[in-house]
């Protein structure tokens, strides 16, 4: 029996089929933001994986960093490093929808706030990696409606 202690708390849904392999990024600010652990974190997102059956390819941390910008984020600074390496930027609408049925790939992370505190640098962030390809999964996302413009919507008002 899978110990399931976190799977109440977050999204239902898994955009990604079974199978798909993914990676995680967590961050701690060190905050009084802060709403749960690194340490947890890393719990919700493996039970997530397992319970989805994502094959979870690497967690990056950035632990008790607080910081307004991204550029003291090593581990996010590596994350997108390793992305932009492995999969190039697909500018047409199609072949990208095709890449991601083909050969999808996902980013599991708590909050999209954990990408960045800057909204404009974290839409910049999120932006990047889709237009490569790769798939978000925000855990805490509160509405996923299948639409990608009213999701982004409720993305940008989150």
């Amino acid at each position: 029996m899978t110990d399931t202690r976190y799977l109440h708390l977050i999204r239902q849904d898994c955009p990604l089929p079974p199978g798909t392999h993914v990676v995680v990024y967590c961050r701690d600010s060190g905050g009084d933001e802060q709403d749960r652990s690194v340490a947890q974190q890393i719990d919700v997102a493996r039970e997530y994986c397992q319970h989805h059956n994502l094959v979870l390819e690497k967690i990056y941390v950035d632990e008790a960093r607080l910081s307004s910008n991204t550029e003291k984020r090593d581990a996010l600074q590596e994350l997108l490093t390793d992305l932009r390496r492995r999969f190039k930027r697909i500018h047409d609408r199609y072949k990208r929808d095709k890449a991601i049925r083909e050969n999808p790939f996902g980013v599991v992370f708590w909050k999209s706030n954990r990408l960045g505190r800057d909204s404009i640098e974290a839409t910049n962030i999120k932006t990047d990696l889709r237009l490569r390809g790769v798939t978000l999964i925000d855990l805490m996302t509160s509405a996923n409606t299948g639409n990608a413009a009213v999701d982004a919507l409720i993305e940008a008002f989150q």
